[in-house]
């Protein structure tokens, strides 16, 4: 197995508050898992997939992101 995963808030809050590593994880990151209205604030681009589900299923969201 191979790749990299990393954990980073997404919201809620304003742009201005994500970090500078943050948007570093993001624009290296082939897919983004989370929470749809936070996982919608992510500019969608060439080679990115937007995993979007309801905020009430963490633990699924957690296996599908280590698969």
């Amino acid at each position: 197995m191979s790749g990299w995963l990393r954990v980073v808030g997404l919201g809620p809050g304003d742009d201005s508050m994500t970090t500078p590593q943050v948007s570093q994880s993001l624009a290296e990151a082939t897919d983004v898992i989370g929470y749809g209205k936070y996982v919608a604030r992510v500019a969608e681009r060439p080679g990115l997939q937007r995993h979007a589900s309801d905020n009430r299923v963490e633990l699924e969201r957690a296996r599908s992101a280590l698969e």
